[in-house]
């Protein structure tokens, strides 16, 4: 299990998910934005999981997704009339950041090398 960066991809698909999931319910002009930064914050949740060799290239991915989400809510947060929308928007992006950041920090177990026998 400490071959791949477990926490790092779990958070970012989680991002994605909640991401996919709450922007199911925009209409208008926020449907695509959000669909296109949900669908890129689970490919590099996947990617994290099936390349940990390029993990800095997929975490780097999550964590610009993840603060352009952001900023898309802080946009939000102060338009009129939106409220309590915003606090469960920003769920996603802030799993995004911490699944950025640790697959950043995620460093490979070194493989130990097997005991020869000397018969």
């Amino acid at each position: 299990m400490s071959g791949r960066p477990t926490v790092a991809w779990i958070l970012s698909l989680a991002s994605g998910i909640i991401i996919l999931l709450l922007g199911s319910l925009a209409s208008g002009a926020l449907f695509l934005p959000v669909l296109i930064s949900g669908v890129l914050l689970l490919a590099g949740g996947v990617m994290l999981y099936f390349r940990p060799s390029s993990r800095a290239l997929w975490s780097v991915l999550v964590l610009v997704v993840a603060v352009a989400d952001l900023a898309g809510i802080a946009y939000i947060f102060f338009s009129p009339g939106v409220g309590g929308v915003t606090l469960l928007g920003s769920l996603g992006p802030l799993l995004g950041l911490a699944g950025g950041v640790a697959g950043l920090l995620w460093k490979p177990t070194e493989a130990r090398p097997q005991p020869t026998s000397t018969n």
